[in-house]
């Protein structure tokens, strides 16, 4: 293992709460109720990852839903609570000189206001947000263009993520995956994720220097 790279949402910051009820809050102002399987299709996504399978369901104006649902997630995000556990393994890597990277499907623009609330600026080597990529998780791209800005192997990468999506996306770019399992995520299908944990205070720096 030669670098950690974190996702964010679920693993550094609790969002996914922000991101499900911002998308529930802006459907009900269309008028519409999701069925019980988008609803957990929502979970770990971006909005634009499941626009185009829920507009042909529902039949809706992405952009108007785009804007509401924005604003939603800006006025509920500020009180989202940070995983202080993942923050201090962060720093503890940090102190070991291994390399840091953070790729997470959200933008440049929320995760600065992660980072600076969880006293994070400057902490990561590479920093990878959604408008450094054109393919999104579960595509590899996001963790393949992350190894590439560390400068090295994705074999010799460690993902720390919390959903499926992620997952797949870590495992497809050739990364070994840690899973810190959530309420948001229990149901999703982690059996090739290489350790899962509820917290990453059960995460030992042994294990991920020899995993």
């Amino acid at each position: 293992m030669k670098a950690v790279i974190f996702d964010r949402d679920g693993v550094i910051v609790n969002s996914e709460p922000v991101n499900v009820m911002s998308a529930f809050r802006a459907f009900n102002k269309l008028g519409i109720e999701l069925a019980e399987e988008d609803k957990a299709y929502i979970v770990g996504r971006h909005p634009i990852d499941y626009r185009y399978d829920l507009e042909k369901k529902y039949q809706f104006s992405y952009d108007k839903f785009r804007k509401m649902q924005r604003k939603l997630y800006y006025e509920l995000f500020d009180s989202a609570e940070l995983f202080l556990e993942t923050i201090h393994l962060i720093k503890q890597l940090k102190k070991l000189g291994i390399p840091l990277g953070l790729t997470t499907s959200s933008g440049l623009e929320s995760t600065n206001l992660v980072l600076k609330r969880g006293e994070l600026e400057g902490i990561f080597d590479v920093v990878v947000t959604h408008e450094d990529y054109e393919k999104r998780k579960p595509h590899p791209e996001p963790y393949q263009e992350t190894a590439k800005k560390l400068d090295v192997n994705t074999a010799e990468c460690i993902v720390i993520e919390d959903s499926e999506v992620g997952l797949q996306s870590a495992k497809a770019a050739g990364m070994k995956c840690i899973i810190l399992r959530n309420q948001y995520t229990t149901g999703q299908d982690f059996s090739s994720a290489d350790s899962i944990f509820s917290s990453a205070k059960d995460i030992k720096i042994d294990l991920l220097l020899n995993i």
